[in-house]
């Protein structure tokens, strides 16, 4: 196992792969989306380790998301999540330094950067308007963003994202 991480992480990934595949799915315009609770443990994380860790963490993130939640295109959430690992390891190295809107503003990004390329792979370019695509991603950040705004306000006592 990795140096330097602890077994209630460990158990704490297990359970999220597992309410990952029990999220409930959400049908909004024509198109099911559900919660990425890979996603906000890869950005909790990122705010207590490196580049290298979240870019190796979010490639096994995203194949063990591609292998339970879709099958059809095998490593998109890999290449995606991988991405966004070494996007959070620039909040990493800047956490101390941005004020809250700046955090804010970032992960925002980064999470639309994130939905973006998946939803730019998984519907078929030739028949599906960019704009479709465009609003399914901004749909999805929203819900997640929201999620996380949650988790961090609620859950997330001492440790938080955005504080």
């Amino acid at each position: 196992m990795i140096r330097g991480y602890s077994y209630h992480k460990f158990l704490i990934l297990i359970a999220l792969i597992i309410a990952q595949l029990l999220v409930p799915r959400i049908y909004i315009l024509e198109t099911s989306m559900s919660f990425d609770l890979l996603l906000i443990y890869l950005t909790y994380l990122s705010t207590h380790n490196s580049r290298f860790f979240l870019v190796f963490l979010g490639f096994f993130l995203g194949l063990i998301q591609d292998i339970i939640t879709q099958y059809e295109l095998l490593g998109l959430f890999a290449i995606t999540k991988t991405s966004l690992g070494f996007i959070l390891g620039t909040f990493n190295n800047y956490n101390r330094i941005w004020n809250r809107n700046i955090k804010v503003f970032f992960l925002f990004l980064a999470y639309l950067f994130h939905f973006l390329m998946a939803s730019y792979f998984m519907f078929d370019r030739s028949m599906t308007p960019i704009y479709y695509i465009f609003q399914i991603a901004l749909i999805q950040t929203f819900w997640t963003f929201l999620i996380l705004y949650i988790i961090n306000r609620f859950i997330l006592i001492d440790n938080k994202i955005i504080a």
